[in-house]
């Protein structure tokens, strides 16, 4: 106690003079300089923690402590028991979804289907029945390993029920490791591509944000409560669509053209931008980040797909992407 009490009464002794012109500048002044010397460096201190050293420590954690898994694997023993695992697809019906599905059926892995259109998830399980025999029960159903269930957020009100609905299908003695986020795919998005951002129309917006963000956000909170509960290593994928910005669509040979034949009045041209496809990543980036922080045992990847082949992209490319992750 007594070597603490000097201590402070050194700390409090010390004094910063600060000179200009070899004038003493006044005492607060350099105590003010100290004090928000302090706050940058702490400040500093903490972004180094939260971006250099917390990620090197967990994946210190892992290699030393945690067995990790690898997502796709040819084991015989592995696939076998994937059987009992469920993978949650969120955005099932869009192509992307679609290639996901067939990606973890293909690897023997149950499915949880989630989307707003109940006759395309019929149709989608229907589908992976056939091509997956695997996936069927001894009468041809598929319901015991794919799970759908329909939900469209952009018109859901009450809570409550839409709590009630999603425990129909998905209960805590359920293993659910993966979540794969695949909704920034969805058609909506498409409207909100082909137009300026001032021409989409306010049911249109509201369609494309409640799908995507509320939807997203609803069921990674239900995925992150089973995490919690049964403290399992799991892992989320985003599958996030590049955003398209002006360059992309404009050549510098198409902007040369353009300012030498509009070179008075070219800066008033404008270009489509689909400003909510930048928001949605950046909110789905922010998410997933800080759940990773959260919860040491999830682990977050995300797989950045060009917009114009989002339509077109084949199942093999995907496994190959998605083929050398761990968690």
């Amino acid at each position: 106690m007594e070597k603490l009490k000097q201590l402070i009464s050194h700390i409090s002794s010390i004094s910063v003079e600060l000179k200009k012109n070899n004038q003493p500048v006044n005492p607060l002044f350099s105590y003010l300089l100290v004090i928000l010397g302090t706050v940058q460096l702490v400040k500093l201190l903490n972004k180094s923690y939260s971006d250099l050293l917390y990620p090197t420590l967990k994946r210190l954690f892992y290699f030393i402590f945690k067995r990790s898994h690898r997502l796709l694997t040819k084991d015989p023993f592995l696939v076998t028991q994937n059987k009992e695992k469920f993978v949650l697809i969120y955005g099932a019906t869009n192509h992307m979804g679609q290639q996901t599905a067939k990606l973890f059926a293909k690897y023997n892995y149950s499915l949880i289907l989630v989307d707003s259109s109940l006759d395309k998830l019929q149709k989608l399980s229907e589908e992976l029945g056939k091509i997956f025999p695997g996936l069927t029960d001894d009468h041809g159903f598929t319901s015991e390993r794919i799970k759908i269930i329909n939900i469209n957020f952009a018109i859901w009100k009450d809570s409550t029920s839409l709590e009630h609905k999603i425990r129909e299908t998905i209960t805590l003695s359920m293993e659910i490791p993966i979540f794969v986020n695949c909704i920034s795919f969805l058609n909506e998005w498409q409207v909100c591509e082909d137009k300026l951002f001032h021409e989409i129309q306010f049911d249109q917006i509201y369609q494309y944000a409640g799908n995507t963000i509320i939807g997203f956000t609803i069921f990674f909170n239900f995925f992150s409560r089973l995490i919690v509960h049964k403290k399992q290593q799991s892992c989320l994928i985003n599958l996030i669509k590049k955003e398209v910005k002006p360059f992309d669509r404009t050549s510098y040979a198409m902007a040369l053209l353009r300012v030498l034949y509009f070179p008075f009045y070219y800066h008033t041209l404008m270009e489509r931008m689909n400003l909510m496809h930048y928001g949605l990543n950046k909110y789905i980036d922010e998410v997933c980040e800080n759940a990773a922080y959260g919860y040491p045992l999830l682990k977050n990847f995300s797989v950045i797909i060009d917009s114009r082949e989002a339509r077109s992209y084949e199942l093999k490319r995907l496994e190959n992407k998605l083929n050398l992750l761990r968690y």
